[in-house]
């Protein structure tokens, strides 16, 4: 049989990759938010979201009013548009955390604002019509978590669910058309932890999340407070709570803040802090509270402090994160520990410089589309330390596309590419001819020193391959 390699589609999916050798990934500055009263990120920046080619995402600050805003623009940079300007009225003031998008309509939290001042939850649609304050926030649970993403829409498409962070915290839930808003669980700061931080995880009807703080351990100088933190699960009607995991301050990290990821029966996150080299951690659990792992420590140096403010991605065997360190960085490291690479050190001089003109990046958030990632970054404000040129941007970070490498080996030929490389399917087809044909290669890839191996039989006709995303 003659073999031949089918040159890798345009159409890819997932994020980054760290086998080596790697070409060099691009790192693109999509829009540069410009001054007061304009709109810009400051501070609180929030995560993005993506619809077909168009980002959506918030500013803490800016705007008609300077409450900040939701904006939206082509993932290529162009056609920035604020859909709406928040007024510190009953709409709400300083949007935090990631936006959810179901169909045409688009749903957020506000940090403050509100008929109680104590935030709200919105809707609105992508075109920037219908804005709705679904809910303000009453002050006996306070504000809604404005440090990381925080809201999360089920399965059914019918509510959303989010955690308070006021007093010791709860998880609520509301119906998207703004009803039957309810208090699932709140938090005793004991065993169970305090202050919820980051966003839940809902798979079915459970719930997944974490602390910042509580659970089986004393923190000894903590403000008084106890624990250094848990992974808890709570079912979606508010029954069943389960402390999955406390924090102990050891190898294992400490203050987790988020929120976490899920695959099949694992849940991957970070701590802010802990780990053997005090830097924070990357960890793996399984749902039902079994198996954790510390995957890896951060050293609070290069590859550490706060390095968990933006949040995970999973794409295949590879987790993806942030590093708000020194001028801020994107990482990537295998779901066993192994393999941990610096993918990008965003380039903030044309538009981010702090008062010792050396780049702080206070949050990054990234979102993945094909084989690009999208995010936002912000460094300290003026009030903060930072200049008057602090306003944000939107960058993108392309990555290079896995090599499949075919060689031949006795009766057999053998197919390979990384296994970090996540997202894609093995194809094979007879013929280039009009219409062709692309089948799903039958044999299941085995892993074997960081590379995905297939083993065909050099039998029948020749063969075409190609990697195709999922």
């Amino acid at each position: 049989m003659k073999m031949m390699i089918k040159p890798l589609t345009l159409f890819m999916a997932g994020l980054g990759l760290l086998g080596e050798p790697v070409p060099a990934q691009t790192f693109t500055v999509l829009h540069t938010f410009p001054t007061i009263p304009s709109y810009f990120l400051e501070f609180h920046a929030s995560g993005s979201v993506i619809s077909g080619n168009t980002l959506y995402g918030t500013t803490w600050i800016g705007g008609c009013s300077g409450a900040g805003t939701v904006f939206s623009m082509n993932i290529n940079g162009s056609n920035f548009m604020a859909l709406y300007t928040f007024t510190n009225g009953s709409d709400g003031a300083n949007p935090v955390g990631s936006l959810v998008i179901s169909g045409s309509t688009i749903y957020g939290t506000t940090e403050s604002g509100g008929a109680s001042g104590y935030g709200t939850i919105f809707s609105v649609n992508t075109n920037g019509s219908n804005f709705t304050t679904l809910y303000g926030l009453s002050g006996f649970g306070g504000n809604l978590d404005g440090n990381s993403d925080n809201m999360v829409l089920s399965g059914d498409s019918l509510y959303l669910y989010g955690t308070l962070n006021s007093g010791y915290g709860a998880v609520l839930s509301l119906n998207t058309n703004g009803s039957d808003f309810t208090t699932l669980y709140s938090f005793t700061n004991a065993s169970d932890g305090e202050v919820p931080e980051g966003s839940l995880v809902v798979s079915g009807g459970t719930l997944y999340g974490m602390t910042y703080s509580g659970g089986s351990y004393f923190q000894s100088g903590y403000l008084g407070s106890p624990g250094y933190g848990t992974v808890f699960s709570l079912n979606t009607n508010g029954s069943n709570f389960t402390t999955l995991y406390s924090f102990s301050n050891g190898d294992d990290g400490a203050n987790p803040a988020a929120g976490l990821i899920l695959s099949e029966s694992t849940l991957y996150g970070t701590t802010e802090s802990g780990g053997n080299l005090d830097g924070g951690t990357l960890f793996s659990l399984k749902t039902n509270g079994h198996d954790f792992t510390t995957l890896y420590s951060f050293t609070n140096l290069n590859d550490g402090d706060f390095a968990n403010a933006g949040g995970l991605i999973l794409s295949g065997n590879t987790v993806y994160g942030t590093i708000n360190a020194g001028a801020g960085e994107v990482y990537g490291v295998n779901t066993d520990g192994t393999g941990f690479k610096v993918l990008a050190i965003p380039d903030f001089s044309t538009s981010f410089s702090n008062s010792y003109d050396i780049p702080v990046a206070t949050y990054i958030s990234l979102v993945p589309s094909r084989d690009t990632l999208y995010g936002t970054a912000n460094t300290f404000p003026l009030a903060f330390g930072g200049s008057s040129s602090d306003h944000g941007i939107v960058f993108s970070l392309s990555r290079p596309r896995p090599k499949l490498t075919i060689t031949p080996s006795g009766n057999n030929v053998i197919l390979t590419w990384p296994a970090n490389a996540g997202g894609f399917t093995l194809q094979s087809t007879t013929n280039l001819v009009s219409p062709v044909i692309w089948n799903a290669n039958s044999t299941v890839p085995a892993v074997i020193g960081g590379q995905n191996v297939v083993t065909n039989l050099l039998t029948g006709p020749q063969m075409f391959f190609r990697l195709q995303t999922n």
